[in-house]
């Protein structure tokens, strides 16, 4: 799990662990999924709490989460590469491009 906070305890008012909190929060920005899909997830897990729960823990650690992941995204660089490719399909070749920066 992705634990972005580094708090070795339950933030004041939590119930859960920073860890799990840490987690839905991480999964809600990183993956855009649904406070649903999140809550059915950490069900699996034995973990029960509700969307609303979820939904709260997003809007108030947002701006936090925002500026980890912006300090972790890959700056573009000013050089790039071509990389080429030939693959042959039904008897006729075909050149495949990428940009590789």
């Amino acid at each position: 799990m992705g634990n972005f906070m580094h708090l070795h305890q339950p933030p004041k008012h939590h119930r859960f662990p920073v860890s799990i909190i840490s987690h839905a929060v991480w999964r809600y920005h990183r993956f855009n999924d649904s406070y649903r899909d999140i809550k059915e997830e950490l069900a699996y897990r034995n973990i029960i709490v509700s969307h609303e729960a979820i939904r709260s823990w997003c809007k108030k650690f947002a701006s936090h989460f925002k500026e980890v992941i912006r300090k972790r995204e890959r700056k573009p660089k000013d050089k790039w590469h071509l990389d080429e490719m030939t693959i042959k399909i039904n008897g006729e070749y075909f050149i495949l491009w990428r940009v590789v920066g």
